[in-house]
């Protein structure tokens, strides 16, 4: 749907060809970074985009999807945003915590969020460090920015793919 909204912005202000190789970036690029990421063993993760409660990224949504294409598999299953209890998370044991808040940023940054996790430290990705807050401007709005997200959490997810970003990108 991005990729469409792209192209139809650019031709409704009368530049569709920059659209069109705008489009074509991007998916060239959130291509590649799946196909790197698909070599690889899927890592199961929890998308947050609220916590207290917490509010998960579930089937049909963007966030879901940009967390699969950069190698993750989503512990959630139900559809949309559910709120799920700590009983849930504990039972889905991921080993990749991804927190990207819809809510009111807080002023404390990300060491609130970290420090909500580690009182569940039989969690795998709280006991392996791997709770990660992430740029919600990125991964929750389907936008040019899109590919920037997939290739982020493809390098939280697989550490291993952490090679320099191609000439004239931003990490």
């Amino acid at each position: 749907e991005a990729y469409a909204a792209i192209e139809q912005t650019a031709r409704l202000g009368g530049v569709e060809e920059r659209g069109i190789a705008l489009s074509r970036e991007i998916r060239d690029r959130v291509e590649a970074t799946a196909a790197r990421a698909r070599a690889r063993p899927p890592v199961p993760a929890l998308f947050c985009v609220q916590l207290d409660p917490i509010v998960a990224a579930g089937a049909g949504t963007l966030p879901a999807e940009i967390l699969e294409l950069a190698g993750g598999r989503n512990v959630v299953t139900a559809a949309r945003y559910p709120r799920i209890g700590i009983e849930s998370v504990l039972a889905y044991a991921p080993e990749a915590i991804i927190v990207a808040r819809m809510d009111a940023p807080d002023p404390a940054g990300p060491g609130r969020v970290l420090d909500y996790w580690k009182r569940w430290p039989s969690i795998p990705a709280v006991k392996s460090r791997r709770v990660h807050v992430i740029d919600a401007s990125t991964a929750l709005r389907a936008g040019p920015r899109v590919a920037e997200a997939v290739e982020s959490l493809a390098r939280l997810l697989h550490p291993e793919l952490r090679d320099p970003a191609p000439a004239g990108r931003r990490p």
